[in-house]
């Protein structure tokens, strides 16, 4: 009898062993707050989106730093970040709030599309009163510039705004015979996006072949006249 029931007592002593077993295997559900952050990116902006996870209680408003820049304070969920630099990192804090207090707080990192350089193809024409015109093709890939700069020796000559054509132009006024260094660039904002330079040869203009002929007259060396006279000869 007494052997009986020591077996019994194993038994359940095991059964009561394995049921706790069981129970401590099972997982245990995650109840802490947190903040998921995801983003989206352009050349020059970054788009935030945040939400609020296993929380009890509902934000009142959320906070937005830019490293340690604070750049937005309200309600939203979303927040687009612009102005920024092309192909450049920023790191952003999410606080969110309720009734002053923080429920939760995410940092989040995402960068904005760098900017490619694109070269511009650049035709350029001497004009007979010593202009120079220049044409040059809008690119078809890149990002396209919102105005253009030209240069001349170094110096900004003019600025324009892109033209509704395929094809932009302008003339380069009053330049003087010799060498000029020519620059284009395309600017988006104020990022340079396109560029090329050029050398361009103004002509120097051809002398006129003339005579000169001088006729002393030396039998009236008194009256002290001297004639000059001047013709063009095409052989020279």
């Amino acid at each position: 009898m007494k052997k009986s029931f020591s077996v019994l007592l194993l038994l359940i002593i095991s059964l009561f062993t394995m049921l706790n077993g069981v129970s401590s295997a099972k997982p245990v559900a995650s109840n802490t707050t947190s903040l998921n952050i995801t983003s989206s990116s352009s050349y020059k902006s970054i788009s935030l989106s945040y939400q609020l996870v296993n929380s009890k209680k509902i934000p009142d408003k959320f906070i937005i730093y830019r490293g340690t820049l604070q750049v937005y304070e309200g309600t939203k969920t979303s927040f687009s970040d612009v102005g920024l630099r092309s192909g450049t990192g920023y790191i952003y804090t999410v606080e969110a709030l309720s009734k002053g207090k923080v429920l939760a707080i995410a940092t989040h990192t995402a960068s904005t599309l760098a900017i490619i350089v694109n070269p511009i193809e650049i035709t350029s024409t001497v004009q007979p009163d010593d202009s120079i015109v220049l044409t040059w093709s809008k690119l078809n890939s890149g990002l396209a510039p919102d105005q253009y700069k030209v240069f001349v020796n170094g110096s900004l000559n003019t600025t324009l705004p892109p033209s509704t054509s395929s094809t932009q132009n302008t003339t380069i006024l009053y330049l003087q015979p010799g060498d000029h260094l020519i620059k284009i660039e395309g600017w988006y904002k104020d990022e340079i996006v396109s560029q090329r330079s050029k050398l361009v040869s103004i002509p120097k203009p051809v002398a006129a072949p003339y005579e000169i002929n001088i006729n002393w007259d030396t039998q009236d060396f008194d009256s002290r006249e001297m004639q000059i006279y001047f013709s063009y000869n095409d052989s020279l």
